[in-house]
């Protein structure tokens, strides 16, 4: 069931495993002798099929339930060597509607949540006997080239301030200031369609990015990156890009899982190559 010590199982957790590429990275981590967490709202067909996998209910727009959620993690679990922030929303009519983006909604889901989730799960992370990882799937979309220049270079000094609370800060100042008076649906700040899911992704790659910084000055082991897989055969793939099955796009990433080697911190990835913020 596991490498190394009999005490010592392989565990990890992936957010939305229920379906498409959660799924499948959560099938990679059972064949790698993972015992693996699938936290979602509804129940994941790999809790009935296997006897690593796990189903815990975690809901990111409901923040007392994260909350419930890392708790029961940290009661359950002794550590946690790798943790998939897998799960998001795109509205399909994120910025491509007459009406102002979802931007509250969004953002809660794919930036503060994570964020919450992952500070929850901080101490078991730590407690991993291994090279433990918090990999963010993020997207092409959160690249800095989308954004003004004013909104650049909020994001690339944010992380300097290796402070996750003042990275918290300053997007909930985003949202309150200009997204809730609709700022930048005229794409003054944010370029192209689905200005609030490009804003979560960027905001998430800044969090990788603080992190990482936060970790190294605490001399924490854990590594933590963004991964972008690609345009995806899902609901929320890009019907008019050259699309890639789930399980291709979680085989291509299973590098990144080996726990047994040290991992390369503070990156954005795309097929094993460094994209720019």
């Amino acid at each position: 069931m596991q490498t190394g010590k009999a005490s010592q199982p392989l565990i990890a957790i992936v957010t939305g495993a229920s379906r498409g590429l959660g799924q499948a990275l959560a099938s990679i981590l059972l064949g790698c002798d993972f015992i693996v967490v699938c936290a979602q709202r509804t129940p994941s067909k790999l809790a009935h099929r296997h006897v690593n996998a796990r189903d815990a209910y975690l809901d990111l727009g409901d923040l007392q339930i994260i909350e419930q959620f890392s708790q029961r993690m940290r009661d359950e679990l002794p550590y946690v060597d790798v943790l998939i922030n897998n799960a998001a929303i795109c509205p399909e009519d994120s910025g491509m509607q007459d009406g102002p983006p979802p931007w509250r909604e969004v953002l809660n889901v794919n930036f503060f949540s994570q964020v919450e989730v992952t500070e929850g799960l901080m101490p078991l992370l730590e407690s991993s006997p291994r090279h433990p990882r918090v990999i963010n799937i993020s997207s092409g979309d959160g690249e800095l080239v989308f954004f003004s220049p004013e909104v650049q270079d909020l994001l690339r000094k944010v992380p300097k301030r290796r402070s996750v609370s003042h990275l918290r800060s300053v997007v909930s100042e985003l949202l309150s200031e200009s997204l809730e008076r609709d700022q930048l649906s005229d794409q003054e700040h944010v370029y192209h369609v689905q200005p609030a899911y490009r804003l979560s992704k960027a905001a998430l790659n800044a969090y990788t990015r603080t992190a990482a910084k936060r970790a190294r000055i605490c001399n924490s082991n854990v590594c933590f990156l963004s991964v972008c897989p690609g345009d995806i055969d899902t609901e929320m793939g890009d019907p008019h890009a050259v699309q890639v099955a789930p399980e291709e796009a979680a085989r291509e990433m299973g590098y990144l899982l080996k726990v047994a080697q040290v991992c390369d911190t503070d990156k954005f990835l795309r097929h094993g190559q460094h994209l720019a913020w």
